[in-house]
């Protein structure tokens, strides 16, 4: 009896042994569980820096655009009153180059004015009556006329309702669709253009 009672003690001590050592084994496992955690919040931390960074990096070209609308320019009538007592005036372009000038001088500003406003009336939609053709379809006024000078160059005219000569080229074309798109650079000119005094005395 003595040696089983042994032998129990002696199993008990083992079982007891055993227990310590998986007790032992298991502490270091949740030690490095609870190193893990605060790994998963540095990463956390980081995804989210970027995130605030990209959001600035947006909103950043939202006011640059804001810039490029406020230095927009505008087409201009420029007018002037002569030695003579006239008006005349003539039509810059954004980048103030004198597309079209005043076809004849006017009497009094408000005659002026209304020549300039029959440019910004009828030069988008205005017929075109093309005089360098051999058989001429003529238009009503208001209309354009394209014809050829003494150089043989390309040029136009815009004549009003009444048919007064409101609007000409400065220069002459080589070309008729070049002479074209001097009628239609002054028909998006015109749309928006201001009328101002002239500087110049």
């Amino acid at each position: 009896m003595c040696f089983f009672s042994k032998k129990k003690k002696q199993k008990e001590a083992e079982q007891k042994e055993v227990k310590a050592v998986e007790t032992k084994a298991a502490a270091p496992v949740k030690e490095e569980v609870a190193e893990e955690a605060p790994a998963k919040k540095e990463t956390a931390t980081v995804t989210k820096q970027p995130a605030k960074e990209e959001t600035v990096a947006k909103a950043a070209p939202k006011k640059q655009s804001a810039q490029p609308a406020d230095a927009v320019k505008k087409a201009k009538f420029v007018y002037r009153k002569t030695d003579k007592g006239n008006y005349v005036y003539k039509l810059y372009s954004s980048n103030y180059r004198v597309i079209a000038i005043g076809g004849e001088p006017y009497s009094s500003l408000s005659a002026m004015k209304t020549g300039i406003n029959s440019i910004i009336k009828n030069a988008a939609d205005a017929p075109v009556e093309d005089q360098t053709l051999k058989k001429v379809v003529e238009q009503k006024c208001p209309k354009w006329e394209i014809y050829l000078d003494a150089k043989g160059e390309y040029r136009f005219r815009l004549k009003a309702s009444n048919g007064n000569i409101v609007c000409i080229t400065n220069d002459g074309y080589l070309s008729k669709p070049a002479c074209k798109n001097g009628m239609q650079a002054i028909a998006k000119a015109a749309a928006n253009a201001e009328i101002v005094q002239s500087d110049e005395d």
